[in-house]
């Protein structure tokens, strides 16, 4: 964090399946220390819920994870498609997080 000096983080709001409560956990430990790395060194967060995400992409909360990357790709002017899925979701984060800090004008 100190070397890179980022200018923003976009973090993806925790969530737990009751399915798997342990992973909730997980996330929120590790979510926590991405947190307070950003805190101390200075740096603006914002973080996106998952629901919210899929909202503002695609127009639809509950799109399927093809739905968003295919919408990602839209945004971005991409032909070949994203994979991991992983990867267009955090796109998308950093898409939305930009244009809030006012530095992307396409979402």
């Amino acid at each position: 964090m100190k070397d890179e000096k980022p200018d923003l983080m976009v973090v993806e709001d925790v969530f737990s399946l009751p399915k798997y409560p342990k992973s909730g956990i997980t996330l929120g430990r590790v979510t926590g220390v991405i947190l307070l790395a950003g805190c101390r060194t200075d740096v603006s967060i914002t973080e996106i819920s998952v629901r919210e995400a899929k909202q503002v992409l695609t127009g639809n909360g509950n799109a399927s994870k093809i739905q968003l990357e295919k919408s990602v790709r839209n945004l971005l002017n991409i032909t070949t498609p994203i994979r991991p899925y992983h990867a267009s979701d955090a796109l998308g984060l950093s898409l939305i997080g930009l244009y809030r800090a006012g530095d992307y004008k396409g979402v």
